[in-house]
């Protein structure tokens, strides 16, 4: 799994490599720190997940939402951060995100998310 870190804090990124460097089949193929450079490296680099803060300095996670839809192939976005309010879990779920996770909280069940979503579908069971 091709993984894309957004995040404007390098401790968070730095972070975030680290873990997803303990995965098996994970590979961190880039890391930007706003919306507009993350939405550059997906078309570029076609990650199969981004991980995405909602609060950076040039662009938000929002805006990154909302235009990921016209790239030619969509990544699957979990949303982590330290905004957690349910407005704005709700409104990153309604806009693509497959999750929404606290940073201060639940940092550490990232790992359990990327391996659920590295496990193939099973056969006549919907997702």
């Amino acid at each position: 799994m091709k993984i894309l870190i957004v995040d404007d804090s390098p401790l968070i990124r730095e972070r975030l490599s680290f873990l997803i460097g303990t995965l098996g089949d994970a590979e961190v193929v880039g890391m930007a720190s706003n919306a507009r450079e993350a939405l550059q490296m997906t078309e570029s680099l076609r990650p199969d997940l981004v991980t995405l803060d909602l609060q950076m300095a040039g662009g938000n996670g929002f805006e990154y939402l909302e235009r990921m839809h016209s790239l030619p192939v969509l990544p699957q976005v979990a949303v982590l951060t330290n905004y957690s309010n349910e407005q704005y879990r709700r409104r990153c779920l309604a806009l693509g995100a497959v999750a929404f996770l606290d940073k201060s909280t639940q940092f550490g069940e990232l790992g359990d998310l990327l391996a659920c979503l590295q496990q193939p579908p099973v056969e006549g069971v919907e997702q």
